[in-house]
């Protein structure tokens, strides 16, 4: 399974590029990843801390919070360098 995108690296312009099934399979494994382990791992975090310091919900609020907005960047920049790198 393959699919036709430009790619505007090849010699002329508008020639396709063939891009992979894996290809597309590690971008999804690539993005599920930037999104589940930072949001699990402040959440975990949060809980960690909220029952060592006896905090409770106040650290694992903060850690939902902040790993969501880590994922959320992370995917962010991973969109970014994929159009930088279908743009060439």
């Amino acid at each position: 399974m393959t699919k036709q995108v430009a790619d505007s690296t090849a010699s002329d312009r508008g020639a396709p590029r063939t891009v992979s099934a894996w290809e597309v399979w590690a971008t999804l494994i690539d993005t599920s990843a930037r999104l589940f382990i930072p949001s699990v791992g402040g959440t975990v975090a949060g809980l960690w801390l909220d029952l060592r310091l006896d905090t409770k919900p106040w650290f694992t609020i903060s850690g939902v919070v902040l790993g969501t907005i880590l994922a959320f960047s992370l995917v962010y920049l991973q969109i970014k360098l994929i159009n930088k790198d279908t743009a060439r």
